[in-house]
């Protein structure tokens, strides 16, 4: 287009050109158009003698590729994020730290609840989860009381999950067996012979350990949870200033395989190699009497209880209450050392029932009950 053009057409626009010259610019015109119109028409036939694959090609070809390059960058980064993820975790112990967190916490805050261990999976991004099914020993067999996970991004819990199957354990349980006025006991006697219980003991008053083992080792019942004083059952805290978790350990202890002892054993031979050594490397966790041993079961609940407090961030994400106070609660026991006020118990219903008489017994609430299941001691309720 040439400048005289386009002035013309500045004039043409502004309206000041005269009749003959405004006559020649709309001839123009005219002729741009039936140019467009030839070309268009010329175009489309063209294209019409093309193959159709190669005109879908041209359309969609360059989005195609661009998309796939988007994809193949997004699968690399993906991989990559998910490497780091794993290195990330897998160093410096955080993946075994945090699933003993999680595993210790369970134990210490949930009576007569155990996981076996946490199932790990690391995700997308810095991603971590943690799940384990929350097991309860119910007379000799072990029922299925729910689910955890745990789902972590970097060292924070973004989010966790409590899905019980059976009734949540709480504080209830043992306040209601101190406070029911023998509602539990009444319970225990309509019971019918041929079934065993999971019991909830409430205490006169604080024990030491071995005091526990020795009341409870006549009986053929099995304890399997001790509630221990942490300052709030005897009176420390206000009455506004309410804790959210009762502490305790169970009857087997907490054995993470951090408070193992390592054993190196070496061995000379002869091998498929030939003749030399070869070094083999072992755990093992101090052998506990099954009514004794009380120093080791509290020293493996102050070392657990101690391990939670260096993680109590953690803990209280996953317990869900910001309230447990695990830092002044240990140094209340680490002061006044382990004073058990109740425990869980699970047997025989009319061996459970036998507890009525002894005075270090204030009271019991009934938890889940199951038919006849029991073979351990000499309990008979045929």
């Amino acid at each position: 287009m040439s400048e005289d053009f386009k002035e013309k057409w500045k004039q043409y626009r502004e309206g000041t050109l005269t009749e003959e010259e405004r006559a020649e610019v709309e001839l123009e015109l005219e002729k741009l158009e039936a140019y467009q119109t030839y070309l268009k028409e010329r175009r489309e036939k063209e294209e019409s003698l093309v193959p159709k694959r190669v005109q879908w090609w041209r359309k969609w070809g360059p989005r195609l590729r661009r998309g796939a390059l988007v994809t193949a960058i997004l699968f690399v980064v993906g991989i990559v994020l998910t490497v780091l993820t794993a290195v990330y975790y897998d160093s410096g112990d955080r993946l075994e730290n945090y699933s003993d967190v999680a595993q210790a916490t369970v134990a210490l805050t949930q009576p007569n609840v155990e996981t076996g261990g946490m199932n790990t999976s690391t995700g997308f991004f810095f991603k971590l989860n943690l799940s384990s099914d929350l097991k309860k020993r119910i007379g000799d067999e072990f029922t299925k009381a729910g689910t955890l996970d745990v789902d972590l991004f970097f060292n924070r819990v973004s989010d966790r999950r409590w899905d019980w199957r059976l009734d949540e354990p709480g504080w209830e349980p043992f306040h209601e067996a101190e406070q029911n006025d023998g509602l539990g006991w009444s319970r225990l006697e309509n019971l019918p012979k041929g079934t065993v219980v999971e019991a909830y003991l409430a205490f006169d008053r604080p024990y030491q350990t071995q005091e526990v083992l020795d009341h409870m080792n006549p009986y053929r019942f099995l304890p399997v949870w001790y509630a221990v004083d942490t300052g709030e059952e005897s009176g420390k805290w206000e009455e506004d200033d309410w804790l959210d978790e009762r502490i305790g350990f169970p009857h087997e202890g907490i054995w993470l395989d951090r408070f193992a002892e390592s054993r190196e054993e070496t061995v000379e031979g002869r091998f498929f190699f030939g003749l030399g050594t070869v070094t083999s490397e072992s755990i093992e966790f101090p052998e506990m009497d099954e009514y004794g041993s009380a120093d080791i079961r509290e020293q493996n609940f102050m070392d657990t209880f101690r391990f939670v407090v260096d993680h109590a961030d953690m803990a209280d994400q996953i317990v869900g209450f910001p309230t447990v106070r695990w830092e002044e609660r240990f140094r209340y026991v680490e002061q006044n050392g382990v004073q058990i006020y109740g425990a869980v118990i699970t047997g025989p219903t009319k061996e459970v029932l036998k507890l009525k008489e002894e005075k270090w017994v204030k009271g019991v609430h009934v938890g889940e009950v199951r038919l006849w299941n029991w073979n351990w001691g000499d309990a008979d309720e045929t």
